[in-house]
């Protein structure tokens, strides 16, 4: 499954650069933002007992170049929220959280509606970092796991002038995580500032 994945990732990067090879449109320039929003670990309360949340704010900062109207490529950070579980194991109390962390490098693809308002598709991948902690009985574990895996989103974005515009937006961050820390999807529902140069 993940091959086909990053076939398909490949397959887009490789669209994007031919169309911008052919692009007539003047390049945009470089721009930077910030964002924040809802996070929502798809999958981190499953098999738990006990009582669990999955939801936290997440954040992100990030920074792009727009190629024309049509392409940009963008990197950044995200903070992808902390989920809390309690339960009970074996007859003791055991308290656990993991929190998402992670780089993100996507291509973007945009439609513009009009001069000021667009729609856009991205995809890309994510190298996240993943800490767990877990107490009971007086004992604490801990675990630290990275990776990288697939990321995308779809969104809108509103330009109020040339340099400054605000973004709605969901991005899925998929199977984030592995056997020791527990694998996720991870949605964010965000709002963003973006600052054009």
């Amino acid at each position: 499954m993940k091959q086909e994945i990053y076939k398909v990732f490949v397959a887009f990067f490789l669209l994007t650069t031919v169309s911008i090879s052919n692009a007539q449109d003047t390049a945009n320039g470089f721009y930077v933002g910030v964002g924040v929003g809802h996070s929502d670990q798809k999958d981190a309360c499953d098999d738990i007992s006990g009582s669990c949340d999955d939801t936290d704010t997440g954040w992100k900062i990030f920074a792009g170049y727009e190629f024309n109207q049509y392409l940009s490529l963008e990197g950044g950070y995200a903070d992808l929220g902390e989920s809390d579980a309690d339960t009970i194991v074996l007859g003791i109390p055991v308290s656990a959280d993991a929190e998402i962390t992670g780089f993100f490098l996507s291509g973007i693809a945009s439609w513009p509606i009009n001069d000021s308002f667009s729609v856009f598709g991205k995809l890309g991948a994510i190298y996240w970092d993943v800490e767990t902690d877990a107490d009971g009985g007086g004992i604490s574990v801990s675990e630290d796991e990275n990776g990288t895996d697939l990321m995308f989103g779809v969104g809108a974005q509103y330009d109020f002038t040339d340099n400054i515009g605000i973004r709605a937006e969901w991005e899925r961050f998929n199977d984030v995580g592995d056997s020791d820390t527990g694998e996720s999807d991870i949605d964010l529902i965000s709002g963003s500032l973006v600052y054009r140069f």
